[in-house]
């Protein structure tokens, strides 16, 4: 059954914490029988097959009917296959206030789904990348919204500088990133595609040749 502004109010715990159940996951968890003890708003999902919990903010801070808003957005990332957690932390990170579909946040939740998986320099290396090169001119933007043009400017900024390498490595991380976004259902298309074709090519190293002699 669903709480009321009433419960909420008056929820206490007795000997122990107690959990007050909204729907839908949604709950709140009261610490102890103290009147001005802490209220969290947590919610419980299941994301690739694990249990995981969401903190959605302290009462009275963040009313029953906010925590039932920030629920309902938790719900819609879930079912659009991006993992809540993920993308509070990815808004934490970021430091400011970003849409949950802003290229950011989507290159956040695609960057700390591999992080696991790389070094730890390696990773590191490319988020300093993004944040230097990318988010400045991209991050608050809707991923949806961002069009070849756009990207290909910020892209032509790295190579303006004679970076080629870092050029083409970032395209090539940012097609990742709009993948990741259309299988979350952030956007339907891929702006980077074709794009390679329009930034300088790099060329091939030189490879030293040894001159054999040869017995006949």
């Amino acid at each position: 059954m669903a709480l009321t502004q009433l419960q909420v109010k008056n929820a206490k715990a007795v000997d122990k914490p107690l959990k007050f159940f909204d729907g839908g996951g949604l709950f709140l968890l009261v610490q102890s029988l103290d009147p001005n003890s802490t209220k969290y708003w947590r919610l419980a999902y299941r994301f690739a097959g694990k249990q995981k919990t969401l903190a959605l903010g302290v009462y009275p801070e963040i009313s029953l009917s906010l925590a039932r808003d920030r629920r309902e957005k938790a719900r819609k990332l879930l079912a659009n296959g991006a993992d809540p957690s993920n993308t509070k932390k990815a808004k934490k990170i970021a430091s400011r206030v970003l849409a949950d579909d802003s290229f950011e946040i989507v290159a956040r939740e695609w960057f700390m789904g591999r992080v696991p998986n790389w070094k730890e320099n390696h990773s590191s290396k490319i988020i300093t990348q993004f944040e230097k090169d990318i988010f400045p001119w991209l991050g608050a933007r809707p991923v949806d919204k961002i069009i070849s043009p756009v990207l290909l400017t910020a892209i032509r900024r790295i190579e303006g500088r004679g970076a080629l390498e870092t050029a083409h490595r970032t395209l090539t991380y940012c097609e990742q990133i709009f993948c990741y976004a259309i299988a979350t259902g952030r956007t339907l298309r891929d702006p980077t595609a074709g794009m390679r074709n329009l930034i300088t090519p790099i060329k091939p190293k030189k490879t030293s040749r040894r001159f054999l002699t040869h017995n006949f």
